[in-house]
């Protein structure tokens, strides 16, 4: 899934390596769009920087994930969405299930103001 969200490093959190992580991901197309489904579960670290060339509508739908964007920690919980921009720096946080739906699109189908905030 590299190809489609880009460069990461991730990692079992220290100290909780009996909550063993297990995750199932699929990934589809439609058209320039591409679609990551997640499903996980146990102790774990994300660091990622989206890639310059595509952004990022991240729909959690099972679990939360405390995700830290440019400073800022922010809980996105069901019902709520994270729209990660191009370039953007970003770690996460999951502890027990969890689970959403990465829509990733490029940056030719987006306009972006530059001066609006990322979430």
């Amino acid at each position: 899934m590299g190809h489609l969200l880009g460069p990461h490093d991730s990692r079992i959190q220290d100290g909780l390596a009996h909550r063993r992580f297990r995750q199932r991901i699929r990934a589809a197309a439609v058209g320039p769009v591409a679609l990551v489904a997640f499903e996980g579960g146990g102790s774990f670290l994300l660091e990622r920087i989206q890639p310059a060339d595509r952004a990022v509508l991240w729909l959690p739908t099972q679990g939360v994930i405390q995700e830290t964007v440019e400073r800022d920690t922010l809980v996105p919980e069901p019902g709520m969405a994270l729209w990660i921009r191009p370039g953007t720096a970003l770690r996460g946080s999951i502890n027990g299930a969890c689970s959403g739906l990465s829509i990733i699109l490029p940056l030719t189908l987006l306009q972006l103001d530059q001066n609006q905030p990322w979430c």
